[in-house]
């Protein structure tokens, strides 16, 4: 298996070569935040891969999961960035996805105590319903278990 620094570096490379690459860019952000590193580099990835493929499902994954995972790290701008993809993938969710990005967001959210958050800023009936639908889901699940 890579090293987290060996994918970085992939995903640089990739970047240099064609750098209209969303999900590379998101990568190289995520790698970094997972680091602890919230330089330019990381910012300016994060920068380039929302505005370069705004609702590449993979891309948004890797924003959203770094997003949430390190949310009190992120500067405040970054956050708005952050905010609008998780807004965009809401949008454009579609439940003929193997693991729906609304469930992905729900199940991150919930993971990292982010829940409040989350339904501070996505306030509407439709999100409140689903989400309340994969809490239910996860605690029958975990009676299974």
């Amino acid at each position: 298996r890579r090293s987290a620094m060996e994918a970085l570096d992939g995903y640089r490379e990739l970047t240099q070569l064609a750098s209209s690459l969303g999900y590379s860019w998101a990568s190289i952000a995520d790698i970094r935040a997972d680091q602890l590193l919230f330089d330019e580099e990381t910012i300016i990835a994060l920068q380039n891969a929302v505005r370069l493929n705004p609702v590449e499902d993979l891309a948004q994954r890797r924003i959203i999961h770094s997003g949430i995972q390190h949310w009190n790290e992120w500067p405040e701008e970054s956050k708005k960035l952050i905010r609008d993809t998780i807004e965009n993938a809401l949008q454009t969710d579609t439940t003929l996805q193997p693991y729906p990005i609304t469930s992905f967001i729900y199940d991150l959210a919930l993971s990292n105590e982010w829940e409040g958050e989350l339904e501070s800023y996505l306030n509407n009936e439709w999100l409140r319903a689903t989400f309340e639908k994969r809490k239910r889901y996860r605690q029958a699940r975990s009676k299974i278990k």
